[in-house]
């Protein structure tokens, strides 16, 4: 909840009522502008969350099998490593564009 908050104190009502309620923002204006930015950001880190714990879930999978003597699916080790450092790599570039504009992130 403390990113509700922290969003709240940055007056980004259209983001937290999208959160809360489900209800993607409507941006009509000039003024909505620098929320739709954030928007943005917001819906790309979600994407970035989403990838890399599905990633997770099956690194901990595959640990599990490890840890039972099963090592017949060793080759996934450095597969889910690859694609896990793909997606923080095109998220950090993703973020350096927007460090300019907003300065916060």
């Amino acid at each position: 909840m403390w990113h509700l908050y922290a969003l709240y104190q940055q007056n980004i009502p259209c983001i937290i009522k999208w959160i809360v309620c489900g209800m993607r923002p409507h941006f009509t204006n000039k003024e909505t502008n620098k929320e739709k930015l954030y928007y943005e950001v917001f819906d790309k880190y979600t994407k970035y969350i989403n990838e890399v714990g599905w990633i997770g879930c099956e690194e901990r999978e595959l640990w599990r099998r490890m840890r039972g003597g099963n090592f017949n699916r060793c080759h996934k080790l450095r597969p889910y490593i690859k694609e896990k450092l793909k997606h923080i790599h095109d998220f950090s570039r993703f973020l350096k564009k927007y460090e300019k504009i907003l300065p916060d992130i």
